[in-house]
């Protein structure tokens, strides 16, 4: 650590929601995954709930939550380039480069990610009945 500089958790970053959606993306792409385009919201949603990477999207359910302004904001990023488009959205190597100058300063940023990384592994690993029962199992907590 330099002099001077002082370290930061994520919490205290000040990352926007896009910045921290890019953050999800890092994370996944650490654990060897792409997301599926459809469910990115419910991930959003259920590692806000979890408290591991906290969001402040709005989310309507149609069963399974879904954001406009999420919506907005991931076509946003694939048009900067910070997302790319495949069978399934990964995340660019620019986007990989900011990801890393932004979180620079937080203490145990690989840590932080490789947690994240763990829980998108299991959200990944459900079919759709054990998702959808995840996010309703959180909507009444």
């Amino acid at each position: 650590m330099e002099m001077g500089k002082e370290r930061k958790d994520l919490s205290e970053m000040g990352l926007a929601d896009s910045g921290k959606v890019l953050v999800m993306f890092t994370a996944a792409s650490k654990g060897g995954m792409d997301l599926e385009e459809e469910l990115v919201d419910t991930y959003v949603y259920l590692l806000n709930r979890e408290r591991l990477l906290e969001f402040a999207y709005p989310f309507h359910f149609t069963p399974l939550p879904y954001s406009p302004l999420l919506r907005m904001d991931l076509e946003g990023l694939l048009q900067g380039g910070y997302l790319s488009r495949g069978s399934r959205l990964y995340i660019s190597p620019f986007g990989i480069g900011w990801v890393n100058q932004e979180i620079s300063d937080i203490t145990d940023a690989e840590d932080i990610l490789m947690t994240i990384s763990k829980r998108l592994k299991v959200f990944t690993a459900w079919n759709w009945s054990q998702v959808f029962q995840a996010v309703y199992a959180r909507l009444v907590r």
